[in-house]
């Protein structure tokens, strides 16, 4: 990479980054490393869509966007890129946490993932961390720490520099255990997957049978009779569940947010995939370190996954299929 004395910001954020342009590229494009973004590529045609006042609004989404998928080199995924063609997707995969309940949820799961055992500390840096937990910015972070303070779910010494040490209080291990509890006893499988009419067949033929057949009672999103808001109603379901099937065929990006979701609260992810997306989902969504099921169509889909989910499952079981007449 050449280096770039003039680009010393990142283009998302704002705040200082390392910044090189990439050699050998047939556009102009530049790596970026910020301590809030993560490491990703930008092609320039964005970089100046961005200086030029666009994606205002979406801005917020397009850098927990990042920043999660920048997570993602860490387990040999690979560098986000950040274009035209990608940020629409970047943006369809962000659902921000509603209330300082959720996301301090989500901040006492990753705290925990960060302590070796349980009388450690985690780090956490309020300035720089707030997209790793689907916040708009700093502030909520703020809010929804000062929430898990005055819950005594953890103790924090001083803020320094804008980083604090915490560490999980008895009372924030106990909210742990019940969030892990909360779906494991539940027979509802949320099932993840783009719902388009071609899918939509597989679902009815392959997946809702599959999943009945298991003892488990599959339950989609897109057909919650309520008038709640559909990123509520996903919280709602996953939380609800005791099972989590993710479908990364033709690459519908909310699916690696819910399965993600689901994984965090300890819920058991079966991954699908048919085979000739399989090589391109692994990719996108960094999911190769889980077994996955490839399928070649809905009989085949069907068989498998009904035997992963006997196979696997804790508390699955054979039941009759189900009697649509």
């Amino acid at each position: 990479m050449a280096d770039n004395p003039y680009a010393t910001y990142c283009s998302l954020c704002n705040q200082p980054a390392k910044v090189g342009q990439v050699e050998d590229s047939r556009e102009i494009v530049f790596y970026t490393e910020c301590q809030r973004c993560g490491s990703y590529l930008i092609e320039q045609s964005f970089k100046q869509r961005l200086l030029d006042g666009e994606y205002t609004t979406d801005r917020a989404k397009i850098i927990v966007a990042v920043r999660i998928a920048s997570e993602g080199i860490k387990r040999g995924g690979d560098v986000p890129i950040v274009s035209p063609k990608t940020v629409p997707d970047l943006i369809a995969s962000v659902s921000f946490r509603r209330n300082p309940l959720d996301a301090g949820e989500a901040i006492l799961m990753w705290a925990r993932d960060q302590m070796k055992s349980f009388s450690d500390h985690a780090l956490i840096t309020i300035p720089h961390d707030y997209p790793l937990f689907y916040l708009r910015n700093e502030a909520e972070l703020r809010d929804a720490i000062d929430y898990i303070l005055d819950t005594e779910k953890w103790s924090a010494g001083n803020v320094h520099d804008g980083k604090m040490f915490v560490r999980i209080t008895p009372q924030g291990w106990h909210k742990l255990e019940e969030l892990q509890r909360a779906g494991k006893s539940s027979r509802q499988a949320f099932v993840a997957m783009r719902f388009n009419d071609e899918m939509k067949q597989v679902y009815y033929s392959a997946f809702e049978p599959a999943i009945y057949e298991a003892g488990y009672d599959p339950y989609r999103v897109d057909t919650a009779k309520n008038n709640n808001p559909i990123d509520d109603e996903i919280i709602v379901g996953l939380k609800a569940s005791g099972l989590v099937i993710a479908d990364l065929t033709e690459l519908r990006h909310p699916v690696f947010f819910e399965a993600g979701f689901g994984l965090g609260l300890g819920i058991p992810v079966i991954w699908t995939v048919r085979e000739d997306w399989f090589d391109e989902a692994a990719k996108q969504f960094d999911t190769r370190q889980y077994p996955h099921i490839k399928w070649k169509d809905a009989a085949d889909l069907k068989e498998q996954l009904n035997l992963r989910i006997l196979a696997t499952v804790p508390g699955s079981y054979r039941r009759d299929p189900i009697n649509k007449s």
